[in-house]
């Protein structure tokens, strides 16, 4: 009820608020996960034990965390863009 929430919905991750919803990026746009999307079906690993799907999880929860924070949301496209 009114609060926030970061979803990945066909490859787009989401930033849920109330009843609004905004497109950050898709997983495609970002270089560190692009990998993973690769092998996200097959759950596989995508290096030192890591599996794609724990890799975008901790992705969503760390953009979360900077949202939590308000940073702002051109700064977190940027900035995962780029990393």
């Amino acid at each position: 009820q009114g609060g926030r929430a970061v979803l990945l919905r066909n490859q787009a991750i989401i930033l849920a608020e109330a009843n609004n919803e905004k497109s950050l990026l898709t997983l495609t746009e970002i270089s560190y996960i692009n990998t993973a999307v690769k092998v996200f079906a097959d759950n596989q690993k995508v290096g030192a034990g890591e599996t794609a799907a724990n890799r975008i999880t901790a992705l969503l929860a760390t953009i979360g965390a900077a949202w939590a924070l308000n940073v702002p949301l051109v700064t977190l496209r940027i900035g995962l863009t780029t990393f």
